[in-house]
């Protein structure tokens, strides 16, 4: 349970992080737009803030994931499960 326990909050972490990457990455790309269409930094620029900001949410999709997966590793190692509903209908 320990383990369980230790990735979810490390994840959790991680996705709380990943989040505030993310939103940085939204006003560095807003930025380099703002600066391209001023005539300040040239187009590569704006696109490789587009690829960060892709790669940023892409890793935060994947956290999203992983949160969900080590939280049910957690709920299994306290006890729980799902039964099945026609499983549970079949025992009554």
């Amino acid at each position: 349970m320990d383990n369980a326990l230790a990735s979810y909050r490390t994840e959790h972490d991680r996705r709380a992080a990943l989040t505030r990457t993310v939103e940085a990455s939204r006003m560095s790309l807003q930025l380099a737009t703002d600066r391209y269409r001023k005539g300040i930094t040239p187009f590569v620029t704006v696109l490789d803030a587009e690829r960060q900001l892709a790669q940023t949410r892409e890793q935060l999709a994947q956290s999203t994931v992983n949160v969900t997966t080590d939280l049910i590793a957690v709920y299994k190692s306290l006890g729980g499960g799902w039964q099945d509903d026609q499983a549970a209908t079949a025992q009554n």
